[in-house]
């Protein structure tokens, strides 16, 4: 009888079984054909809804959506009607702390189980982990992680045209002229309600280089060309007396003339949010 001391899970989101053994049978897949033959190997049957965040959060807890309660990647907010995040919600004590992340997962993962027992366990970017769980091993979230405003993802689309139709973006117009343009970057909510708390923008365009800078809060200034991303560049947004959210975002330049177009990505968490350490992390 062979005892295994360590077990690896990978999970491959959305893959077609049937086309799968088609190429092991052609024998396309030599890697996942040695793991087939040298591990356990069976097909599953997936959720239903067949989604990705309900199926993962199955995977996690082994019971159905009516145990963990993620039946969507949104879900219904009672008192309004309106769509709301289906993975995470933001309670918020009072007007002076900012919101708390809460996974809308329920049930026992796996993970924990695991920890209960002594063991412990890596887990790396399974959905459906965020905020990441308090375990003994390690965990880094994986989807389902919100941007800095509380999305899953909503970019900011600057631009001196004088009409155009967002598609879930932030949409920022521009007064376009000669000289450096003051703008401001929407962050994150802020706790006391209304509107997002921003960051100074500044973008000085040069027709004759073909480029624009762009200099955030006063940090040293990013070049940027059309159709290349920058690097990411560090922000902090104050959302109170002695409280701040930091984050970081990429620009991208799309055009520079006649009419200025620049995006924004959206404001990612720090990596520190979307880990966690704990218990023993040398096995």
């Amino acid at each position: 009888m062979n005892i295994y001391r360590k077990v690896i899970v990978i999970g491959l989101d959305g893959l077609e079984p049937r086309i799968v053994e088609r190429l092991l049978d052609r024998g396309e897949l030599p890697n996942l054909a040695r793991l087939r033959r040298r591990g356990g190997y069976a097909p599953l049957a997936t959720t239903l809804p067949a989604q990705t965040p309900v199926a993962w959060a199955t995977f996690a807890t082994g019971t159905n959506p009516g145990g963990h309660g993620v039946f969507d990647f949104l879900r219904r907010d009672p008192e309004t009607n309106l769509p709301d995040a289906g993975l995470f919600r933001f309670e918020q004590k009072n007007a002076f702390v900012p919101p708390r992340a809460v996974n809308m997962r329920r049930g026992t993962p796996l993970w924990q189980l695991l920890s209960a027992a002594g063991i412990s366990s890596t887990v790396l970017r399974c959905p459906c982990t965020f905020p990441p769980d308090e375990i003994r091993g390690r965990m880094l979230s994986g989807l389902g992680v919100p941007d800095l405003r509380g999305s899953f993802g909503s970019a900011t689309f600057f631009t001196s045209a004088a009409t155009v139709a967002g598609e879930g973006e932030y949409v920022v117009p521009l007064d376009r002229r000669d000289g450096p343009i003051q703008t401001r970057l929407p962050g994150p909510r802020s706790p006391r309600g209304g509107e997002n708390v921003t960051l100074d923008l500044t973008l000085v365009p040069n027709p004759a280089e073909g480029s624009l800078a762009v200099s955030v809060a006063g940090q040293p200034t990013v070049t940027l060309w059309p159709g290349r991303w920058s690097g990411w560049v560090r922000v902090k947004f104050k959302t109170g007396m002695f409280q701040t959210q930091a984050g970081a975002v990429r620009f991208l330049l799309t055009r520079l003339g006649p009419e200025l177009e620049l995006y924004a990505s959206p404001i990612q968490l720090r990596i520190g949010d979307l880990l966690h350490f704990g218990g023993d992390r040398g096995r």
